[in-house]
Order: C-alpha cells, then structure tokens, then sequence
C-alpha cells in the first residue's frame, strides 16, 4: 500500500470492506476522504477507479487508474486495471498497450497475459497473438485453458488459420486434452487439412469413444475425403449418442445423398423431426430435400413452417427462392430475393442463395445483378475448406499436357485402338453359379454443362437401361492405369505401354466398379449409359478397353458452355473448382477441346457427335439416329414423351426423364424435369459486357463448332 508524504499508512481498511460487502456509495465517500487527505495514495486511486468501473462509470475509472500509474509507474496491477477500463471503453490500442506495460513488469501476469490474448484476437491481430504466445506462455501455463477458449472463439468467427495455428502451439502442451484436439480439429476441417485433421480425431475417438463432438468431427472428415460409407457410420454412431443432435443429423442427410440414397436421407431427416418436430433448420432441410426431388407445393410448406420457428433461417428463405423459380414465378422470386439477402448473408446458405438469387435476376433481364450474385457465389465457392486442397491447376496442367502429347505425337493412334484383344465387352461373371450375360455398354461425355444429363435422359427411356448418373465408375481404372503407365495424364506413349494384360485387369477394374455402384447394370440383357461428361479426355483409353462400345460425344457453342459452368452450383471437385473463375474455365475448355481435335479421327468408327443446338431444335428428328447408333430401338423408346422443342415448350408438355419424386445427381437437377427447349441457345450474350477479355478466345472455337455441326 502506498505511504504518504510523511512515510505513514493510511489505513484503507474500513473503505475496503465497505467496497468488498457493496456498500459502493460510502466506500466511494472513504476513498475520496483518503484522497483529499492524502492526494498522492495511488492505492486510494486505483480502489476508486475499480468502484467506478463497477458501477459503470468508465470515464472516471479511467481518470483514477491514469493517475494511479502516474503515481506509481512500476505497479503492474494499476496499469492492467488502466488496460481492463480501455478495453472496456472499446479502445482496443490502448488496452494492448497497458495490458502490455503490465506484462513487462511482471512477465508471469496470468490475468494481464490471458486478457492481452483475448483483445488480439478480437482485434484479428493474429501474428501478435502467435508471438505473444509464444513468448509468454511458458511464463504464464496456467492461461492454457483460456487460450483455448480463445481459440475457440476466433474458429467460430470462421478464422481457421489463426485458431490452427494456436491450437498447434498449444497441443505439445496438453496432447491429451479433448477439448483442445477436438477445437484443433475442426479447424483443421475449415483449412482443407483433411488428413492431419483425421489422424488427431482418430486418435480422440479412439480415447473418447462416447464423446458425439468426436464422432460428428469424424464423420465430417470422411466425408470431406470422399469416403461416404465411414463418414455416414461415424455421424450415424453420433446420433445414436445424442439423438437430438441437429448438426449431426444434417451431415448424415448429406452423405445420403452423396451416397445416393434419399430414401436413406428423408429417414434422417423423419428421425430427427420425430424427436423434435419444431426444430428449425430440420425443417428447412426437409424443404431442401423435396425440392431436390421436385415436391414444390411440399417444400414451400415444409420451408414455411421453419419460418414459423425462426424468421430468419437462412437455408427456408433459400428454398423459397428456388421453389419459385422452378415455378417461373420470377416477379415472387425477386421479392423474396430482396426481403431474404440481408438474413442469408455470411450464413451457409449463401452459397447456393446466390445462385438461385442469380437465376432470378437472370430471368428478371437483371443481368448485371445476375453476374454479381453468380460471382458472389463462385467467390464463396473458392472459399470452402476443401477448396484450397483441391489440385485444380494440377489437373489443368496435365490436361494441357495430355493436349500437347496427343498433338506431337508420331504414334499412330488409330493403328493402336485397332488391336484390342478377344470378347473385349463381355462381363465378369457375378459367380460361378449366376454368369452375367453381356449386356450394351454407351458411353456419353461431353464438357459439363453441354447437354449430357439431357441426352442421357432421352437415351434411357427404353426397357432395361441403366444410367450412371456421373458416378465415378472410371475412377479406378485410370488411376490404375496411371500407376501402369507412370505417367500423371493420358497420352499416345502411355497408351502404347499398355499390355492387353493390362487392358483386360483395367476393364475388369472398370467393371467391378460398375456392379458396386449400379448393380441392375450387371444383369444380363440390361444396357449400362455411362455419362460422365470429363471422361472425354480418357476417350482413348476408353476405345481400347471398349473397342465396340458405341461413344456419344456432345457439343454445345462454347460461350454457352463456359458461362454455364461459371454459373451453376456444382459440388467440389478438381474439375468444378476451376469453374469458379472464368479464365481456369476458359482454359479448360481449350484443353479438352484441343484433345478432342487430336484424337478424334483415331476414334470415328465408333463415336458419334451431338450438337446441343441441333438437337434442342428437333429431337424428334435427330433422337431415333442416335437410338439407332447406340443398338438400341427407338420403337421401344418412349417417343410419345419427347418434345418438339420448340421455345413456348411448358413442363406440362414433356419431360425428359425426370419425373416428381426422381432423384437426380447432376447440376442438372432443377432443369431436366423440363421439355427440350431452346431458352438457354446464345444465353452468353446476355452477360457479354461482363464476361472479360479472356471470354473472346472462344469466338474461334465456336465459329469451328458451327461449321462443323452444318456439315452434320
């Protein structure tokens, strides 16, 4: 306590108790008496500068612990006090700095050091934050578990790589503590750091089996890497922990889907609507779910109803604006859009918000709105976890590289495609007992976005055919045949590796992937439509596994192909990431364009080609030639459904396909549940002042496209 002039003490004790029982008003009165009797008592200041803070009044808190440190410059208390009143007055500079004039005094400060690191992290000062940490923390461990907790609160404001890197530095310190690996887990998720983040929650699950927080972390991380079986096990075992587990039960609905199985995904979401039925963002992700399967009229109640719960669930607005637009209600999609940007904004939602907002104002002749929203979501796109792990410029570097190999090539393609071995389309028998009869294999590529799902569709209306609905049954057999080769992309010399050993193991791997993924394809007599529309650039392989399987190739005016892709919601992978930027599409595109005028003529006998714009314009016409290439008849097709084409075309006159209740796993969802029309031919005009300079190197390849399609 601070002597006075004449080296007494003057006793703060009554004053003291007085504060300490909340008798504020005479404690204030014996401090202002110590005071006028002994101006110089910084002690007598600082305890006032406490009561004002107590009582709210922060300007004469500050005026007391001002003058406490002017008196008493070396007392680390006074100015951590003078840092607490600053950073309550939001005056962030300040606060940092006496926080630090405390910590210089007395290095092992825990309250000074904990509260530092706090208003840091508040302030996004995250390299200050590290290095405070790092020198500090030996001097003050026992802050760990509040550091923890602030890191904690930078992930929830989505600053995954400031809250990694703290939970790092902490980890060597508390390796066991569930709380800190969970937390640096999760933002291990958010950077796209899937497999450190899978070996620390295998380990904790391990250690903390009943721990659902584990298990649902788990379950997000195999999903993140693809393996949809384990994901939907580990958040399946989470709810079975804490069934009324929301977060859970919505990862577990989209797994479900991504594993193909809706009827799976509305049994979740069922459960967890039993256990708790008012439960706003199940409810407007049960509307999400019908109107992935196109129940409108169900979705709109569904998403209603979860706004009767809570007004601003972003994901219920979302539905409505897309359930609108899928009933070309566009003047009620407008207003929806603009009543809803607000509430969506910064949330999950808005990524797919802004699409459908995009939609709307493309519709509404809104164009420059449309790109923006478009843009919007590309940009949060790009922004996803997986996003910054996904090797896009790597696989756009080995299509050009596969370009410039089958463009420089001195092997003779053609001469190599001709040598397939013996029975190269017959099946593996399912067993000894049950042999599978070869059945028809087509397959169906074409860019993204260029007509594929449409033409799948009117191919398979005939009896016993199968699509693959772009699952990844080519997966295996190219990274096998990668493996072969040694080569990271496809090119002539690399084919010319190839044994018919090899041929034959890659087509046995192709078809064990079939009868996982769609195992009606494996029964005999059925017909297998393979579309995936980038297994384009493994056409040649693909003609010397399948040398009688009939390829339909589809073009469409690559402006329109480009803009599509820049504009459609798409799930991540190294292909769509490089659609959300318009020169990476720009430049894929050139690729895949570029091989496919390299190893066309290898491939004619057994590839037909399909213009997008001939074909919208009379499908009637054209569709029967293209049964008839494929072995299929088109007397067994359902002609009777097919469309005309024709512009005034409404979802009452034909469908291509796609019924209510369908599910469809393409980006063409919304759209295939439509007639064959012509609305989106030359689309690209509309967005053309907005498109960039690196869009007008596609005139060239459209102008081809044209002249090739008029030759037929």
């Amino acid at each position: 306590m601070s002597e006075t002039s004449n080296g007494s003490k003057p006793d703060l004790s009554g004053a003291l108790r007085m504060h300490q029982t909340g008798n504020f008003e005479a404690a204030q009165k014996a401090y202002e008496a110590v005071l006028e009797a002994h101006p110089d008592h910084a002690d007598a200041e600082n305890l006032l500068g406490v009561l004002h803070g107590q009582r709210g009044r922060l300007s004469e808190a500050m005026a007391r612990f001002t003058r406490a440190t002017e008196l008493e410059p070396t007392n680390a208390v006074f100015w951590f006090h003078r840092g607490e009143c600053a950073r309550q007055q939001e005056q962030i500079e300040d606060a940092v700095d006496w926080y630090r004039a405390a910590l210089r005094i007395q290095p092992q400060y825990k309250d000074a050091f904990a509260n530092l690191a706090a208003v840091l992290a508040r302030a996004d000062r995250y390299e200050d934050l590290i290095q405070l940490v790092r020198g500090g923390l030996d001097a003050n461990p026992e802050a760990t578990d509040h550091l923890i907790q602030v890191g904690q609160d930078i992930l929830a404001r989505r600053e995954s790589d400031a809250a990694a890197q703290l939970f790092e530095f902490l980890l060597p310190r508390r390796p066991e503590d569930p709380v800190l690996v969970r937390n640096l887990s999760a933002a291990l998720l958010r950077q796209g750091r899937m497999e450190e983040a899978l070996t620390h929650l295998q380990k904790l699950v391990r250690t903390r089996p009943d721990w659902p927080d584990g298990l649902h972390l788990l379950g997000l991380c195999f999903e993140e890497l693809g393996q949809s079986e384990l994901a939907a096990e580990a958040l399946s075992d989470a709810l079975k922990l804490e069934p009324g587990r929301t977060d859970s039960a919505l990862a577990l609905v989209r797994v479900h889907e991504q594993r193909r199985d809706p009827q799976a995904a509305r049994n979740t979401i069922d459960a967890a609507l039993a256990t708790s039925p008012n439960e706003p963002r199940m409810l407007a992700r049960l509307a999400e779910h019908l109107e992935r399967v196109s129940r409108l009229d169900e979705a709109k109640q569904a998403a209603a109803k979860a706004l009767q719960y809570d007004a601003h669930e972003p994901m219920a607005h979302t539905v409505l604006v897309q359930t609108a637009v899928r009933e070309k209600d566009f003047k009620l999609a407008r207003e929806r859009v603009q009543a809803s940007r607000d509430i969506i904004r910064g949330t999950a939602a808005e990524l797919r918000f802004s699409h459908a907002a995009g939609r709307v104002c493309e519709a509404t002749g809104e164009y420059e709105d449309a790109f923006n929203f478009y843009s919007r979501a590309n940009e949060l796109f790009r922004d996803l976890p997986r996003a910054r792990q996904v090797k896009a410029q790597e696989h756009l570097a080995n299509l050009q590289a596969s370009r410039r190999a089958f463009e420089e090539s001195d092997l003779d393609l053609a001469a190599l495609l001709r040598e397939p071995p013996a029975q190269t389309n017959a099946r593996p028998a399912a067993s000894d007992d049950h042999p599978t009869k070869p059945g028809s294999l087509i397959f169906l590529v074409g860019l993204p976005r260029s007509g594929t799902t449409m033409l799948e569709r009117l191919v398979s209306e005939g009896p016993n055919v199968h699509i693959s609905d772009e699952r990844p049954t080519m997966a295996r057999t190219l990274a096998r045949c990668f493996d072969i080769t040694g080569s990271p992309f496809l090119s002539p010399e690399a084919l010319g590796r190839l044994t018919e050993e090899n041929i034959e193991e890659l087509r046995s791997l192709y078809w064990d992937s079939v009868s996982t993924m769609i195992p009606p394809a494996m029964t005999p007599g059925a017909v297998l439509v393979d579309k995936n529309p980038m297994s384009i650039v493994s056409l040649p392989l693909i003609a010397r596994m399948f040398p009688d399987s009939p390829i339909l190739v589809i073009f469409r005016d690559p402006r329109d192909v480009c803009l599509s892709c820049f504009t459609t919601e798409f799930k991540l992978n190294r292909t769509t990431r490089l659609f959300a930027d318009m020169q990476d599409t720009v430049a894929l595109y050139e690729a895949v364009w570029g091989l496919w005028r390299a190893f066309a003529p290898a491939l004619h006998h057994q590839t037909k080609t399909v213009y997008y714009e001939t074909l919208t314009a009379d499908v009637s016409a054209l569709l029967p030639e293209i049964l008839r290439f494929c072995g299929l008849d088109p007397a067994t097709t359902n002609q009777d459904d097919q469309p005309s084409g024709t512009p005034g075309d409404t979802p009452d006159d034909a469908k291509a396909g796609t019924r209510v209740g369908e599910w469809v796993n393409t980006a063409s969802y919304n759209s295939v549940v439509e007639p064959v029309h012509q609305r989106a031919v030359a689309r690209w005009k509309n967005f053309e002042p907005f498109l960039g300079p690196e869009f007008e190197t596609l005139a060239p390849y459209a102008a081809r496209l044209n002249k090739d399609s008029a030759l037929g």
